[in-house]
């Protein structure tokens, strides 16, 4: 059998056309076509180095981009900052641990005093300030004054911009990409909801008739929530220019703090009766209602589903589920007159009136548990008497 085989295969191969010389010939030509010139060798190596260069800027100004905006050292490396002492303060500083992140940056307005904490300094505003409120990573600083607002630059001091206004400016607000800033006015006709640019130009009267009650920017700086004369919540398109108003429901008819989550398009709206509702202004979602303590509430999100409401002296954790909410509850050392949350959730800042002495605090932030637990302080900002009841604009961006 195999005999046959090989037989069979030597006929095969006899038969077989011999192997064409032209063959070698093209295959060699066609790979030396294949091949670069001299001239297209230099450019692709000129190109080359064109890219290399250009990572190179890219990795400079990305790298000159993050020294600005962590204050001068590279996130999670290198010694823990030595933290700042208010300006006022004549005592030398004592090594605590650091509660505010490279980058960062806590503001406030106590009576007339605006204040701004970073992981390395803090820094006192005075003259007598109607409005107060630093930018992301405290570049800026926004001073609102009867008659004008004015940008400084947080670090230095040195004026950035003026711009006059007719009235007295209150409640200025950044938004989270500091191109705009939201502000009250109390002019003659009544108080008004503006929005101006960041660099002092293109200010615009939003709406002629608004509530005392501090705006509060989406995410994506692309709209803010104000709460209008009436006591209803508008949302504004800074782009578009066009104001939703939300129709009343959980037994809320006049707000008195608003609040976009940190992502996404929820808003947290309560009153001074304990009610709590949470619209998703995207519309992907039901609105959910609860009941929070009553009093003058301050809102804080610690992320995209989950927000503490201050009121009186009950800070209340409220935590959203597909269905439903979920509640805690923890007593402070004080009445709530001002609350903000850090970027990551896991810190706050306070501002407690008790007795005749108002203070600025950062606490930790209150675990979700059956079992009531004490809030955990980290560090006083702040500690002076009370110069007048009302809110404590603040923020932690």
């Amino acid at each position: 059998m195999s005999s046959e085989l090989e037989r069979d295969l030597e006929r095969a191969l006899g038969e077989a056309p011999g192997p064409d010389p032209g063959v070698t010939d093209r295959a060699l030509r066609s790979a030396l076509e294949a091949l670069p010139s001299p001239a297209d060798t230099r450019r692709i190596r000129r190109r080359r180095l064109a890219l290399l260069l250009a990572a190179c800027i890219a990795a400079f100004v990305s790298g000159g981009v993050t020294l600005a905006a962590t204050d001068g050292r590279l996130p999670g490396i290198g010694p823990a900052l030595t933290p700042a002492r208010p300006a006022t303060s004549g005592a030398p500083a004592h090594q605590r641990p650091v509660v505010v992140a490279p980058g960062e940056a806590i503001s406030a307005l106590i009576g007339d005093r605006g204040l701004v904490v970073t992981a390395r300094r803090a820094r006192t505003f005075t003259d007598r300030l109607s409005g107060f409120a630093s930018s992301p990573a405290a570049f800026y600083a926004i001073e609102a004054r009867a008659g004008h607002l004015r940008a400084v630059q947080a670090a230095t001091g040195r004026v950035a911009w003026r711009f006059r206004v007719a009235g007295t400016p209150t409640d200025p607000v950044w938004a989270p990409f500091p191109i705009r800033v939201a502000y009250l006015l109390h002019g003659r006709r009544g108080l008004e909801v503006h929005d101006i640019w960041g660099n002092g130009t293109h200010d615009f009267a939003v709406h002629a008739s608004a509530a005392p009650v501090a705006p509060s920017w989406r995410w994506d700086s692309k709209a803010f929530a104000f709460v209008r004369g009436d006591g209803a919540v508008v949302v504004h398109d800074v782009i578009g220019g066009r104001d939703i108003a939300l129709h009343p429901a959980c037994g809320l008819r006049t707000a008195a703090a608003v609040a976009f989550a940190p992502s996404g398009g929820r808003l947290a709206i309560a009153d001074r009766h304990g009610h709590l509702r949470v619209v998703d202004t995207t519309g992907h979602a039901p609105a959910l209602c609860t009941t929070v303590a009553r009093g003058l509430p301050s809102i804080g999100w610690i992320g995209a589903n989950q927000l503490l409401v201050g009121a009186g002296t009950i800070l209340s954790r409220i935590v959203i589920h597909r269905v439903g909410t979920g509640y805690d509850a923890t007593a402070t050392p004080g009445t709530i007159a001002g609350l903000a949350a850090s970027p990551d959730g896991r810190r706050i800042v306070l501002a407690l009136e008790s007795g005749s002495r108002m203070r600025v605090l950062i606490a930790a932030t209150p675990r979700f548990s059956e079992e009531a637990a004490p809030l955990r302080l980290l560090r006083t900002l702040a500690d002076q008497p009370v110069a007048g009841r009302g809110p404590v604009p603040l923020s932690w961006l």
